[in-house]
């Protein structure tokens, strides 16, 4: 049997202990949270567009994203021909060992894209949802052609909205450009969306992806204070 002074000397251990597993588990939470909030003001994106299946490009998206050890690695469509080749595709893109984000292009099928994304653990089908990591969002939409208006962003769109809070960093992800900008022009003719184009005017998201015309890979374009960029299939690295 411990004596009275034993007691109290466990007592004290038993507190110090309990204490020090406080300070341990409230470290931990503060260098998370350092962690996540240097991570969102400093993220490093790695994006690409319409690449079709080429072997080449894929092969230089992975060089780039392990040289430059990016965060995100940001596919806005059209990686097959109609659709051949899907799993095949995306299974390279796991293999990237990077968190993948994807919208489908005109060459995929939404369902079959979603349902495949979900088999692979480096990817996420970001198509009418948010995606969010610390304090940036992102805002996923695919598909389209050549619409000048796209109803369902319209309508979809103010619920991507209230998923955002103050402060937020926004990249807003598509595959058709907005409506008359650098990156949306066939023969000095704009042929983007002005759904699209409506939405970053009103929004202001800080950066926008899109692609689908080859005829303007990694050419960008500032509206305001958004910066809108093809990113090619060669892939282009964004800092945020």
């Amino acid at each position: 049997m411990l004596s009275p002074r034993g007691c109290l000397t466990q007592c004290k251990s038993f507190q110090l202990a309990g204490w020090q597993r406080h300070i341990r588990d409230r470290a931990g939470i503060f260098i998370r949270f350092i962690k996540a909030s240097f991570r969102s003001k400093h993220m490093k994106i790695l994006a690409f567009a319409d690449i079709h299946t080429s072997a080449t490009a894929i092969k230089n998206i992975k060089d780039k994203a392990i040289a430059h050890d990016v965060d995100y690695i940001v596919c806005v469509g059209d990686f097959t021909i109609f659709g051949s080749g899907l799993l095949g595709m995306l299974k390279k893109f796991n293999e990237f060992e990077k968190l993948c984000l994807i919208v489908h292009g005109n060459h995929e099928e939404e369902r079959k894209l979603r349902t495949a994304c979900s088999q692979f653990r480096n990817l996420r089908y970001i198509h009418a949802t948010t995606y969010r990591d610390g304090n940036c969002v992102f805002i996923g939409w695919g598909g389209g052609g050549f619409s000048f208006f796209d109803k369902a962003f319209e309508a979809h769109s103010t619920h991507l909205v209230r998923q955002v809070k103050p402060g937020d960093t926004v990249v807003f992800v598509t595959h058709q450009p907005p409506y008359n900008t650098k990156v949306d022009q066939i023969m000095g003719q704009p042929v983007g969306n002005k759904s699209f184009r409506k939405f970053i005017d009103k929004e202001k998201p800080a950066l926008v992806l899109c692609g689908h015309l080859h005829e303007n890979f990694n050419k960008e374009d500032m509206v305001g204070p958004t910066r809108i960029i093809n990113p090619g299939k060669t892939g282009t690295l964004i800092d945020l």
